[in-house]
């Protein structure tokens, strides 16, 4: 699909004879110049081209539950192999996870660039940009993950910007329990530049205030969010730009594993990204990412008393990514991916919790890490087979080599269904805060070695035509067995947590999601998931890696009552593994209400209702923390 096609509206895909490698000069010299620049041009699956604007959701779409809630998040509808865990409502802390991982091997990629923090993957989500400038992500894992961005080694939600195709905009004011206000307000307007290329510009706004986020009285937030976009596309081609800062001030007390005193944390930061795309046809897609952000971050274990300990982190992140796919014959192929990330962090610490003097404690550190990836691969029918690797070079550790493999086969010749066979290896660097923290409840440990992971996955995926009652499906099984993953560990009860590295993890996994349409105005969703970990590492209390939900299956349905009147309900149960530090059961309710009526004089103008924790079961999330129990929202969003 070219990309003023689809600034014109015009959706028809296309899938030409192929042209081979050298046919296209243009391509040619994208490849040469990525490769050259230590990027290497890589790309991605049929699926994954950058040239597709709007990738194949191949088991069909999650219900979206509404527009109009207080955080306008990325990952709002996105697959259920990606689960949300929340330090707090309206946009305080939020760690993902892929498939039941930890937080700190999961994240987000926009726009080819992996989105990281040196100091903390806590803030790995942390990201500010309106929805409706986005596709519909999707969770990668697999060859998928290989082919994109092994930045997040578990997986990553992925999404680009799409070219508009009209002018646009969107206003919303709401409020909500615990003292709740929030507005944002997005605008975008389409122009053409020459004949046969169109630009665009447009600004975001996005603030929010809550007197209360979770089961503290103290944690309070104030967040802002500002940035603007361009971009220009012709036929065969399209750069966008995106600028972005974010403020939030609020009560973290519990967030960290600690509640005897009331934390406070302030963040700021920015983002710029560009992008440019180019489209060979033929399946030849390419494209470069640059991308430069910094979370400037100052935590308070008291913010009554600042100097009982006080810290301040200053991380920047630069990311260069390319990627293409290149076609030597109808039947022989190789996908190419160089991505380079620099990072510089600055910390510095003063605190008088042992009772001696207050001290400062400054350091500056960088670090530099590359990774290479070549996957060739041959098609004949309907079975796809490829196999490669993906050189990793970092400053402060040995060079590691990461092979990757998979089989694919197409269930019909429209490629809607598939079942695909993968192994990958990944590695990841321990953050700043496990290496180099220190507080009263935290230390890290400075010699902390490379994570290694060895996933094997199979997964079926079919998604039809749309003229049935099953819009899509899919299941999946993985097997994976990872050498010293960092977790914080508490070895006896009133211990620190510690950054520990554990002996060998061994994580099995099944789930599986399908989504039918039983009327034209009744969708229904059903997900479920089945995991398990083991390891011989001795422990009183885990945070992070191995505290996760054993079981977890949920049902959500949609119905259009009316023209002007939809309800969605979604109602799940969790099974967690037991832990000692958390408070209450563990089992977790999870229910979710959302109702939006648009307006019979004005349907771009709409009002919805939202309530979630129906049943008030103050479930922590965290080990810990106490959560807000009942949360609900009322706003108004327009149109335009």
């Amino acid at each position: 699909m070219r990309f003023l096609d689809r600034m014109n509206g015009k959706m028809t895909a296309n899938v030409p004879g192929r042209k081979g490698f050298w046919a296209n000069r243009a391509g040619l010299f994208v490849s040469i110049l990525a490769l050259a620049t230590a990027v290497s041009l890589p790309a991605a699956a049929e699926t994954n081209a950058v040239a597709q604007l709007a990738p194949v959701t191949v088991w069909g779409e999650r219900l979206r539950m509404g527009e109009a809630q207080p955080d306008d998040s990325l990952w709002r509808g996105a697959p259920p192999a990606l689960t949300v865990r929340s330090q707090g409502e309206a946009g305080g802390l939020v760690d993902l996870s892929v498939n039941g991982a930890a937080f700190s091997e999961s994240g987000i990629i926009f726009n080819g660039a992996a989105l990281k923090n040196a100091q903390t993957e806590h803030f790995n989500a942390d990201f500010s940009c309106p929805s409706d400038w986005l596709e519909t992500p999707r969770v990668l894992t697999g060859l998928d993950l290989f082919r994109a961005n092994t930045g997040h080694p578990a997986g990553s939600l992925e999404a680009h910007t799409v070219a508009p195709t009209v002018r646009s905009g969107r206003a919303t004011l709401g409020v909500g329990l615990g003292g709740l206000y929030f507005t944002r307000l997005n605008a975008l307007e389409v122009f053409d530049v020459a004949p046969g290329v169109r630009g665009w510009a447009g600004a975001f706004i996005e603030a929010a205030h809550a007197d209360r986020i979770d089961g503290y009285k103290e944690n309070d937030l104030d967040r802002l969010s500002v940035g603007g976009r361009f971009g220009l596309a012709a036929e065969n081609w399209m750069f966008d730009a995106l600028v972005a800062f974010r403020w939030r001030d609020f009560g973290v007390r519990g967030a960290y594993g600690y509640d005897a005193r009331p934390a406070w944390e302030a963040n700021k930061q920015g983002l710029v990204s560009a992008n440019w795309r180019y489209d060979a046809g033929d399946d030849q897609a390419s494209e470069i990412s640059v991308l430069w952000s910094r979370a400037d971050d100052a935590y308070r274990l008291d913010r009554v008393v600042p100097e009982y300990y006080e810290n301040k982190h200053l991380a920047d992140e630069i990311v260069v990514h390319a990627a293409t796919r290149r076609h030597f014959a109808d039947w022989l192929f190789v996908d190419l991916r160089g991505d380079t990330a620099f990072e510089v962090y600055d910390t510095a610490r003063k605190h008088d919790y042992t009772g001696a003097n207050p001290y400062a404690h400054n350091f500056r550190r960088t670090r530099v890490h590359g990774s290479y990836a070549v996957l060739p691969g041959v098609k004949a029918g309907r079975l796809e087979i490829a196999a490669g690797a993906a050189a990793e070079f970092y400053s402060a550790f040995d060079a590691q080599c990461n092979p990757a493999a998979g089989v694919t086969y197409f269930t019909d010749d429209a490629e809607r269904g598939k079942i695909a066979l993968s192994y990958r290896e990944a590695t990841r660097m321990p953050s700043f805060t496990e290496l180099t923290y220190e507080g009263p409840t935290t230390v890290g440990t400075y010699n902390l070695p490379l994570s290694h992971t060895r996933t094997v996955a199979l997964d079926y995926s079919y998604s039809p035509d749309g003229s049935g009652t099953v819009e899509g499906v899919r299941a999946g099984f993985f097997l994976s067995r990872s050498h010293r993953l960092t977790d914080w560990l508490k070895t006896a009860p009133g211990g620190r947590w510690t950054a520990t590295a554990l002996r060998p993890v061994t994580f099995f996994g099944l789930s599986g999601d399908a989504v039918f349409r039983l009327t034209d105005s009744l969708k229904l969703m059903a997900d479920g998931a089945l995991t398990l970990k083991e390891t011989d590492t001795d422990y009183y209390s885990s945070r992070y890696v191995m505290d996760y939900p054993l079981a977890a299956f949920a049902l959500e349905a949609r119905w259009d009552l009316t023209d002007f009147w939809s309800v969605s309900y979604r109602q799940g149960v969790e099974a967690w593994k037991s832990n000692p530090v958390r408070n209450g059961s563990s089992v977790r309710n999870v229910s979710r209400l959302e109702t939006t009526v648009k307006m019979p004089f004005c349907r771009d103008f709409s009002v919805s209702l939202g309530l979630a924790d129906l049943f008030d079961q103050a479930f922590e999330v965290i080990p810990g923390q106490k959560t807000q129990g009942v949360t609900g929202y009322l706003a108004a969003t327009c149109k335009w």
